[in-house]
């Protein structure tokens, strides 16, 4: 993600399962927690889940830009939880406004909800 136009990406995880608070896939099957819960998990890469994030808001003032990692591919890092996206694999040949090789992925559909609440300072 980015929050109010940072140059780089912050890792909220290191794949899809985790960033749902899950992990290895979802082996564990459907699960329904407060913060965080798979509702469906169909066909490999279909699933229904959810996340809020009420005990631990992300804050902006300018500008919220999410980035869901789909289908990349490591280099075999001992790194399990990269912080950035990999130079030598999955990248597209252009770079973005500063400099970096931007990711090449695959297609998906992803639907989305936000509720935003503003504060006065």
């Amino acid at each position: 993600m980015k929050v109010d136009g940072e140059a780089n990406y912050q890792f909220l995880s290191s794949g899809t399962e985790d960033y749902f608070l899950s992990a290895f896939y979802f082996d564990a099957g459907i699960y329904q927690d407060n913060d965080a819960g798979l509702t469906y998990k169909g066909n490999p890469g279909m699933i229904s889940a959810y996340k809020f994030f009420e005990e631990d808001p992300i804050m902006f003032t300018k500008e919220f830009q999410l980035v869901w990692r789909n289908m990349e591919r490591t280099t075999g890092s001992s790194d399990s939880c990269p912080t950035k996206f990999p130079s030598d694999v999955n990248t597209t040949t252009g770079q973005s406004d500063n400099g970096m090789k931007e990711p090449e992925v695959a297609p998906a559909t992803v639907t989305t909800y936000a509720w935003v609440y503003e504060y006065t300072l």
